[in-house]
C-alpha cells in the first residue's frame, strides 16, 4: 500500500462507462464538451486493498511502502527490474510504467502518486441524466465473478517480480506464491 494509504481516488465499472459513451455520441448537446466519466463513489489505497480482499473472501497481509521509497520512485532515483525492449531507450518512460503498475490510479502526467484522484461526474449527471449503476464494491464483484467465469483464475499467469523486487528493497517478505 503505497504511503499511509489515505490517499483517494476512484474508479468506474467500464459497462457504466461504455453506457455513458453511447448516450453521449448520440447527443449533441454533449458535442465538444469534457466530462469526466468514472464512478460515484471513491477510496482510499487502503480501502482499494480491503474492499478487494472482502470481494474475494481473504485476510489481506498489508505491507506499507514508506512515502520516502514511493517518491524515490516517483522522482526515478529508484528503477524495479530489468526494461523489456519497448522500455529500452525510453529515458523516463520506465519509471511512469513501474510506478503505474504499483499505484493503480496513477496518471504521472496529471499528478503525484500520492494526490487525491477524485473527480466530479456531476455535469454528465446533468447532461445525459446518467449514473452509474456500479459501486465500487458491486464493481469489483462482477468483474471477479466473470474472472472465475472465464477460468481466468486458473488460465492467466501474473508477473510480481517488480512488488517483489520492492518488497525486497524495503525489508519485507512477501510470502505470498504467484499463481
Amino acid at each position: 500500500i503505497p504511503g499511509d494509504g489515505t490517499t483517494l481516488g476512484q474508479v468506474g465499472h467500464v459497462d457504466d462507462e461504455a453506457r455513458a459513451l453511447r448516450i453521449m455520441m448520440l447527443n449533441p448537446l454533449t458535442f465538444g464538451k469534457r466530462y469526466n466519466l468514472t464512478g460515484s463513489d471513491y477510496f482510499s489505497d487502503e480501502g482499494y486493498v480491503d474492499t478487494i480482499a472482502d470481494v474475494l473472501g481473504v485476510e489481506p497481509r498489508k505491507i506499507s511502502v514508506p512515502s520516502s521509497t514511493m517518491d524515490a520512485l516517483w522522482d526515478g532515483k529508484i528503477e524495479l527490474g530489468e526494461p523489456d525492449e519497448d522500455q529500452r531507450g525510453a529515458g523516463g518512460g520506465r519509471w511512469i510504467i513501474q510506478v503505474s503498475q504499483l499505484v493503480q490510479r496513477s496518471a504521472p502526467n496529471i499528478h503525484r502518486w500520492n494526490q487525491n484522484v477524485v473527480f466530479s461526474i456531476d455535469r454528465l449527471r446533468i447532461d445525459i441524466d446518467w449514473e452509474p449503476e456500479y459501486t465500487f464494491t458491486s464493481a469489483v464483484e462482477q468483474t471477479y465473478e466473470w474472472f472465475l467465469s472465464k477460468g481466468l483464475d486458473k488460465t492467466l499467469k501474473f508477473d510480481f517480480s517488480l512488488e517483489d523486487e520492492l518488497l525486497t528493497q524495503i525489508g519485507q517478505a512477501s510470502g505470498m506464491e504467484t499463481p
